[in-house]
């Protein structure tokens, strides 16, 4: 049985146990009381808690987070100081803890950790103590005791400590290290929201993630979804994401990562409140960007993000933001770039392109199953809402490799297309309670649904100088996607053996296209794929120590 089943039962069996440890039942009904006679509303400073999200809120002397939407995961901090897991908790139901209302450890915990692993582990127990900076994974159920037939099952959800705020600049503790690309989560430490560019850190990816477990991204303000809205990520890297300007509501944690071997640290300096707590989501200054939002049958929402800044690359830097899997047992859409091994939600380009780029757009939909998730097929809505500062000279195309439409991004402002669940080439997909990204490997046969095209104005046909080139090169294709035939160029700074291959996505080498000694220049070959079927292509130049690899889509 799967951690999201084992609690939404809610501890079936307890609900027949009538003697249970009376852990803060009776602080329950004593801070109701407080609410009702002394909430006060402030400022509403938003809380990726859900659908809705909540809004923090000042009782007389305490410290407030109301939790709106549906149940389900939320990543939650303490601003104040000495509080514990269990006084920021007392209103909501907890398990498989001590100090929990139901203490029992066979039972699936509901407040959660993460450790070197990247897998989500329980809090030994409730009463420690939340450090300064910390966070908690906490699935918050609509019942808020399921021992009790008369006990609340509706949201809001109010969380409430009577302590004082944390001051000062807060060193966190406890980060992940050893490797690169390891999480940890981190707490606002503050009862006010913070800017995650104002953090001091080292050794930590310049992303920030933020969980929300009813995502509309793009989307947001049609209420189609529903309570059908799928879980995930949003992500900042200093220039674009959902995450709109890396505001990080109070009582909320986030995850970072680690960029190496150097031991990480991470400040949350005082000065990193801000005052855009009314507008969590407002928009920032704007930039060179691109945003691809997609939505499968009105409901489940994914996005993907392009920035174009001076420290991007093809390669993986520390402004891409990896796709990760929700946490939350409920269908989801997954749309990510296929770049450098990794599937990514925000790739961080160059600023000033000199090369055609392609990058593979997947898209993947899965429903719940009896043991994970299966595929979902459906209608997808593809949108692109931000379409900032591209140069006018820049030719942004997406094509559909299954039906060989070509899409111009600049004329379009949408494209509907239906996704079919064998799509998906796989067959079940566990769900775990860990930190996990889609994975394509070179030896499956899945394959982008979309190709993303960046022509920044290069004239590709007419020929190259008559010069020698300085190094070994071997460029994209032209045309790219092609039917059924495109043309291969690369460089060879002298004379070499020279072996040009082609392979299927599964690794298997389809054609050989050059196979012995070639002078220096520029070199072009045609390449003819008509006895080949439509699918992404591998081609792959050898010469001397030099090899390299590019992908191309044939198209029929």
């Amino acid at each position: 049985m799967y951690l999201y089943q084992k609690l939404t039962q809610k501890i079936s069996t307890t609900r027949s146990i009538q003697s249970l440890p009376p852990v803060m039942k009776y602080n329950h009904l004593v801070l109701t009381l407080i609410i009702i006679l002394c909430w006060t509303h402030t400022s509403a400073a938003q809380f990726t808690g859900g659908q809705g999200r909540g809004d923090t809120a000042q009782i007389s002397g305490s410290l407030a987070l109301q939790i709106e939407g549906t149940e389900g995961w939320r990543f939650v901090s303490s601003p104040a100081i000495n509080a514990t897991y269990a006084d920021l908790f007392s209103t909501i139901w907890t398990q498989g803890m001590e100090g929990a209302n139901d203490p029992r450890t066979n039972v699936a915990p509901n407040v959660l950790q993460l450790d070197a692993s990247g897998a989500y582990v329980r809090v030994e127990s409730l009463n420690a103590v939340f450090t300064p900076g910390s966070g908690a994974v906490v699935y918050v159920f609509a019942d808020s005791d399921p021992t009790d037939s008369n006990a609340d099952k509706t949201f809001p959800k109010l969380l409430s400590v009577t302590a004082v705020e944390n001051r000062g600049d807060i060193e966190v503790s406890g980060l992940n290290s050893g490797s690169a690309n390891l999480f940890s989560v981190v707490g606002n430490p503050f009862n006010s929201a913070i800017t995650f560019g104002e953090l001091t850190t080292t050794g930590i990816g310049d992303v920030v993630f933020v969980y929300d477990s009813a995502f509309s991204g793009a989307f947001e303000g049609d209420d189609a979804a529903g309570g059908e809205a799928g879980g995930a990520f949003r992500a900042w890297n200093g220039t674009v994401g959902s995450l709109s300007g890396g505001v990080i509501a109070p009582f909320q944690s986030f995850l970072v990562f680690t960029t190496g071997t150097e031991a990480p640290a991470v400040t949350i300096p005082e000065a990193a409140k801000t005052e855009q707590s009314s507008s969590f989501f407002s928009e920032p200054e704007p930039s060179k960007a691109i945003q691809l939002a997609a939505r499968i049958n009105q409901a489940q929402v994914s996005d993907i993000w392009l920035s174009f800044t001076g420290s991007g690359s093809l390669e993986q830097n520390p402004h891409d933001a990896v796709s990760l899997y929700p946490l939350d047992y409920r269908p989801f859409l997954s749309m990510f770039v296929w770049n450098d091994s990794r599937s990514l939600d925000i790739k961080n380009l160059p600023a000033e392109l000199t090369e055609i780029i392609e990058l593979p757009v997947y898209l993947q939909a899965w429903t719940v199953a009896d043991t994970g998730y299966q595929p979902m097929d459906g209608q997808v809505e593809l949108i692109w809402p931000v379409f900032d500062a591209i140069p006018d000279a820049w030719s942004i195309t997406l094509t559909d490799t299954h039906t060989g439409e070509v899409i111009d991004l600049r004329h379009n402002s949408g494209y509907t297309f239906d996704l079919g669940a064998s799509q998906n080439k796989s067959a079940e997909l566990a769900h775990k309670m860990a930190i996990r990204s889609p994975v394509i490997s070179e030896k499956s046969s899945t394959e982008p649904r979309l190709m993303l095209t960046i022509n920044p104005g290069l004239q590709t046909d007419i020929p190259f100088e008559n010069t020698l080139p300085a190094f070994a090169e071997l460029l994209q294709n032209y045309p790219n996607p092609f039917n059924p035939t495109t043309r291969i160029r690369y460089a060879l700074p002298e004379a070499a053996e020279v072996r040009l291959e082609v392979y299927n996505i599964l690794g298997q080498r389809v054609a050989v296209l050059v196979n012995g000694t070639q002078q220096a220049g520029w070199h072009t070959v045609n390449f003819d794929a008509s006895r080949l079927s439509s699918g992404l292509y591998l081609y792959r130049l050898y010469t001397g120590n030099f090899v390299e690899t590019r992908s191309m889509m044939l198209v029929k």
